[in-house]
This record gives C-alpha cells, sequence and structure tokens, in this order.
C-alpha cells in the first residue's frame, strides 16, 4: 500500500469518526430531550390543542364562546383581576426579593435557618398556604388576636379577600424570586463592587450603579415565574375567597363541574394566551439586556 493509499484512509477513518461522533452526540441530546418533549407532548400540547378546538365549537357560530367572553364584564372583570394578583404579588416579590438574596449573600451565624424560613414556603402545598393566610388575617384570627392583646386600644379594619389573596400569594412565591435574585447575586464578580467603592462610590452608589443592572436578568425571571404562578394558581383562591372571589381558574373550575366544558375550554384559551404574551414580552426585554436591542 502506498503512502497515498494510507493518507488516503486515514483521512476516511477521521472522517467516518468524526460523523459517528457527530451523529451519536445529536443522538445523544435527542434521547436526552424525549422524557420532556413526552411528557409536555401527553400534559401540555394535547390539552392545549383539545381545549382550542373545543372553544370554536359552538351551534350559535364558531367565534360565539369568544364573542360571549368579552361581552360578559364578570368573566372580564376576573381576567382583570387575575392578572393583577400576579402582578402585585410579582412587585412586591421584587421588593422583597433583593434585601432576603443579600442577607443570603452574606455569612452570619444562623444562616441556615433563616435560608430554611425564607424557602419554607416552596415546601408547602398551595391549599395549606391559602388555609393558613386565612388562619391569619381572618378578624379573629392570630394576627388580629395577638395585636388586640398587645393594643388592646386600636381595633384593625377586616382586610378584603382581595388584599389577602395577594399576600397569600406573594407568600407563597417570593422565594422563587429570592432563589433566582441569590443566584444571579453570587455570578457577579466581587472585584467589580470592590472596585466602585476604591474609586470613592458609596455603598447606595454601588448597588444602583453597578450591582443592580447585573441583577436584572435574574430580577425579570423571577418577575415573570412569580407573575404565571400567582395568576394561574386555584387552591389559594378557593380557600381565601370561595364563591366570593373568582379568578379565571376558578371559573374555569365553576364551568366544568356545570359541565358548560365549551365557556371552560375558552376560558382556558384566553388566560393561557395572556401568559404566553406576557412571557413573550419579557423574554424579550431579558434578551434586550443580555444582548442589547
Amino acid at each position: 500500500m502506498s503512502s497515498r493509499d494510507i493518507l488516503k484512509l486515514k483521512s476516511f477513518l477521521l472522517n467516518l469518526t468524526f460523523k459517528l461522533k457527530y451523529t451519536y452526540g445529536r443522538f445523544l441530546v435527542y434521547m436526552t430531550m424525549f422524557p420532556a418533549f413526552a411528557l409536555f407532548t401527553a400534559f401540555a400540547f394535547i390539552p392545549m390543542v383539545y381545549s382550542f378546538i373545543g372553544s370554536f365549537q359552538a351551534t350559535e357560530g364558531v367565534f360565539y364562546w369568544y364573542k360571549y367572553f368579552f361581552s360578559n364584564f364578570r368573566l372580564i372583570r376576573d381576567l382583570i383581576f387575575t392578572i393583577i394578583v400576579g402582578f402585585a404579588s410579582a412587585t412586591i416579590s421584587f421588593f422583597i426579593s433583593i434585601p432576603a438574596a443579600l442577607m443570603l449573600r452574606r455569612n452570619f451565624r444562623g444562616k441556615t435557618l433563616i435560608q430554611a424560613i425564607l424557602m419554607f414556603p416552596l415546601v408547602v402545598p398551595e391549599l395549606i398556604a391559602g388555609y393558613s393566610i386565612w388562619l391569619t388575617l381572618m378578624p379573629r384570627g392570630v394576627l388580629y388576636s395577638l395585636i388586640n392583646y398587645a393594643i388592646p386600644w386600636i381595633s384593625l379594619p377586616r382586610l378584603p379577600d382581595e388584599i389577602k389573596l395577594i399576600i397569600a400569594c406573594t407568600w407563597k412565591y417570593f422565594p422563587i424570586m429570592t432563589l433566582l435574585t441569590a443566584a444571579g447575586w453570587e455570578s457577579i464578580d466581587p472585584d467589580l463592587e470592590a472596585a466602585a467603592r476604591t474609586v470613592g462610590a458609596s455603598p447606595i452608589t454601588t448597588f444602583f450603579k453597578i450591582t443592580l443592572p447585573l441583577l436584572i436578568p435574574s430580577l425579570i425571571s423571577g418577575y415573570v415565574l412569580v407573575v404565571l404562578r400567582a395568576a394561574g394558581q386555584f387552591s389559594i383562591t378557593l380557600v381565601i375567597g370561595g364563591a366570593r372571589l373568582t379568578t379565571i381558574p376558578i371559573d374555569v373550575w365553576y364551568q366544568y363541574n356545570l359541565m358548560n366544558l365549551n365557556l371552560a375550554y375558552t376560558l382556558s384559551v384566553i388566560l393561557t394566551s395572556v401568559m404566553v404574551t406576557l412571557v413573550i414580552i419579557f423574554t424579550r426585554i431579558l434578551r434586550r439586556l443580555y444582548h442589547g436591542p
């Protein structure tokens, strides 16, 4: 065999090895993603398609249920209130997560206990979270009893159920934003903050000029997640408000119980569309923060 044939054989073997590695590597990626894709298809995509088709099935016309929704003031009010709950909970969580993440960044005695307390709402089921807040904030609940015992001359007004719901959703979901903010804070190079301090910047100036801009992507990610979780929750609203307090998830549940499935499908599609739109908007904002406009 000549040297030219040997070189051709080596080149062929190298190309074959590269192609096998490339194909095998892609196969591993596909196999790794297959369980998640299968679960998404079975429990998310197919139900969404089924709901979308069902929302257009009506003897009165294809868009009957959508016309019914936009002509029904109560349902529009419930959609607006659902969005308000999501954004209010996320906004309050935004202001709580920054000092909480700063505290978790430092090393001090009892940090493990404080961290466990802050993360405790994540492991509490939504039903228990709603019941706990209801027991705490009811007129003769824990908080009112403690305040009346300590300051008997003060009579606290009764909190509306809407405020209780926002408080419960904030307590339940603010650890999500805290964890993301803490993770973003850990990724910041301490030398950047130290360099700002060495040129005379105060801690407040360093935070707003250096730290906060670097935390914005983590804060936006946490904000989006809290909005989606708070707007889509069901059990907390049911426990706190019952029939007096309705959001779109509660309306969907009511319509299913009444066997008005087409309206339930329509409400599901509308809420999902609103949530997807919010995700797209915040994703674009996040992408611009990373890569610029």
